[in-house]
């Protein structure tokens, strides 16, 4: 897995862990409105575009998903109708694949400091808070490198 110097880092917070596994399960994501307009603005611009997913609250980072389309707003599945825990929160989606599923607590990435972000933690980024190469990189590389033994998989196939 080679990371472009071009690439685009984005944490994704979700507000629960059914919405990340019907993102898995489905290869789509939603965000805000805003979230989606950020998104979408750096994906037609040919970025890839690589997004950190979290639960807020859990303490850890359970993915890693690259955006392969621009948010779809037009189609007859655009509301995700059936999908989302709450889905008259989201208009559009964009389909994503993930690359990483695995469970990393929050202590691999505290000493990781965001400039655009008051210098505060990676761990406190808001949604869809773009990260910059250097951090996204560093990121990945712990996802890479860090075994893990749990996975947002194991409660989705019980």
């Amino acid at each position: 897995f080679q990371i472009p110097q071009i690439a685009k880092f984005f944490v994704i917070k979700s507000f629960n862990l059914y919405d990340i596994q019907q993102a898995f399960l489905n290869k789509v994501w939603s965000s805000t409105e805003l979230g989606n307009k950020r998104l979408n603005q750096t994906f037609n611009l040919n970025y890839p575009v690589y997004l950190f997913f979290s639960v807020n609250g859990s303490g850890k980072f359970c993915g890693i998903a690259q955006m392969l389309s621009n948010v779809v707003y037009d189609s007859k599945d655009a509301n995700n109708e059936d999908i989302w825990f709450e889905s008259d929160k989201y208009k559009g989606f964009f389909k994503i694949n993930f690359i990483f599923i695995k469970d990393l607590n929050f202590k691999y990435f505290k000493n990781l400091k965001l400039i655009n972000n008051f210098n505060k933690s990676v761990t406190n980024s808001r949604d869809t808070q773009e990260l910059p190469y250097e951090i996204g990189y560093k990121m990945v590389e712990a996802f890479k490198f860090t075994n893990s033994n749990s996975s947002f998989l194991q409660t989705l196939m019980k």
